[in-house]
């Protein structure tokens, strides 16, 4: 028992962390005294409401007491669930129809879903965090259980702790996927900062993605998380400034928005330690434009919700001078190890593109389903990521692409739609880009599309196809069809949802 993450954090929350800021939002503010103090108020009231046995699902955004559920659970030695707020509901239906949890906690503002999802699938109890008329009051049943000195009850046995995720869905249906006790052990090896009570960390992702994979660690380390519901370019550049903040996250479309935020140039950045960076590939040219506005702290990261944290390019190799180094996603975190492997699964040499295998000590355990017949990917330890890269001679991992997002051209040819964007963004008009490929019903290949954001009105056709051209000198990486629009849309978890424009193209006709 003493050994699970739940029981270390608690124990250093009532000794030598005691009195240290561990939780920031708005005017709440929690030492790690606090902390201690309300996770165990969340234990009994959870042991008194929840009978039956079964995962605990969370409902709710980046507020104390969304933290103070995720341990508790772990204390009592149930399965901790995250749902994202902002997915689809089919999505969330089908993950809690393998979930089966025995309880759903969820924030008032979002009582409507949380009600609308029991009537659709068996949610176990419903439980508000706030007075909320046909549900129990969690949140008003831990504050009746106050003690006299703070009290944090046994952590369940290190085998107990399971922690169970929704993928993003980018390349098809959410699955939900099972992570056991040693993720966090692989998350404090691979993301604490050596200087754990100095790290002043933002959260505005939802727990149910990123902001667990970094928020979990900074409290084991005896780090502060700043608190925040959603991003917003603005109000983070002023909590840079303000909160004096060393750590935050940003997505390739986030960090696009700080860029270019007219108050980033006024705005003290001088706390900053690192700016983290990853979901999807981000341009070059991004980041050497980063590099000139925030200085040598960015690093680069490459993980997947199946397998943890897999690659990280560290803040010196950004500024290393090493030609490609920032199309790189770096090297393989401790403990993780990356094959770059043919159809066949043999290992392929440096150099050569192929389809990236992981592994490592932050693997899932398996897909949730109670389905004997969904497959399994986890082959004698080993991940198919699904993604196509190469190694270089330095252990460095270049990603391609998705191999569901390669465009198999009319002329015979194999598109990476990745060389074009990053060739669009070389255009100084171009600000962001995605290109996706679209059956032709005449030929059953696909056709090439670019839809990207400008900053000044152009005829995107003529001048980007000519532009493409005069980089890349090859016809078939020209797109058939170029087209600005007002705004790429984003999964829930920031990356830029291919899937949706090409429904959205599926429903058009095709004429260049």
């Amino acid at each position: 028992m003493a050994g699970s993450y739940v029981a270390q954090l608690l124990d250093a929350a009532t000794g030598r962390w005691a009195t240290r800021l561990a939780l920031s939002q708005g005017t709440q503010r929690l030492t790690y005294r606090d902390l201690a103090q309300v996770t165990s108020q969340m234990v009994s009231a959870l042991r008194g409401s929840v009978e039956r046995e079964g995962p605990v699902a969370i409902l709710a955004g980046n507020r104390p007491h969304t933290l103070a559920v995720h341990l508790a659970g772990h204390v009592l030695g149930r399965p901790v669930a995250h749902l994202a707020r902002d997915s689809a509901r089919p999505g969330l239906e089908a993950f809690l129809r393998e979930l089966r949890p025995a309880a759903l906690v969820f924030d008032p503002a979002d009582a409507a879903t949380a009600k609308d999802l029991a009537v659709a699938v068996p949610c176990g109890r419903l439980l508000s965090l706030g007075p909320d008329p046909e549900s129990t009051d969690l949140l008003a049943e831990a504050t009746a259980r106050r003690f006299g000195e703070p009290y944090v009850p046994q952590s369940a046995p290190r085998d107990q702790i399971r922690t169970l995720l929704c993928t993003g869905g980018s390349t098809g249906t959410p699955k939900g996927v099972v992570h056991t006790h040693r993720m966090y052990e692989a998350l404090l090896d691979a993301m604490a900062d050596a200087d754990g009570a100095g790290v002043r960390r933002l959260l505005h992702g939802e727990m149910s993605h990123l902001s667990w994979y970094v928020g979990i660690p900074t409290l084991m380390a005896g780090g502060t998380l700043f608190l925040h519901e959603g991003f917003d370019a603005d109000r983070l550049l002023k909590a840079v400034s303000a909160d004096r903040l060393t750590h935050i996250t940003l997505t390739p479309s986030q960090l696009v928005r700080v860029l270019e935020h007219p108050d980033l140039a006024a705005t003290d950045l001088s706390s900053l330690r690192c700016v983290l960076y990853g979901t999807a590939p981000t341009p070059p040219q991004r980041l050497r434009e980063a590099l000139r506005r925030f200085g040598p702290v960015l690093q680069g990261v490459y993980g997947l919700t199946e397998a943890g944290l897999i690659t990280s390019l560290p803040p010196a190799d950004h500024v290393d001078g090493t030609p490609d180094a920032l199309s790189s996603v770096g090297r393989p975190a401790p403990g993780a190890s990356v094959e770059v492997r043919d159809v066949q699964g043999r290992p392929l040499p440096h150099g050569e593109t192929g389809h990236v295998w992981v592994s490592g000590p932050g693997m899932m355990s398996g897909y949730l389903s109670h389905d004997d017949t969904v497959p399994q990917v986890v082959e004698g330890g080993w991940l198919h990521t699904g993604d196509l890269g190469w190694l270089d001679e330095r252990g460095r991992l270049f990603l391609a692409d998705r191999a569901k997002d390669i465009i198999h051209h009319t002329r015979g040819t194999h598109v990476y739609p990745r060389v074009i964007e990053e060739a669009l963004l070389q255009h100084p008009l171009v600000r962001e880009a995605a290109v996706f490929g679209v059956p032709d019903a005449d030929t059953g290949c696909d056709r090439v599309h670019a839809v990207l954001t400008i900053y000044e009105p152009c005829d995107a056709q003529a001048t980007l196809r000519t532009h493409l051209y005069n980089v890349l000198r090859q016809d078939h990486l020209v797109p058939d069809i170029i087209e600005a629009i007002d705004e790429l849309p984003l999964t829930r978890v920031g990356k830029v949802d291919k899937q949706a424009l090409r429904r959205r193209y599926l429903r058009q006709p095709q004429n260049p």
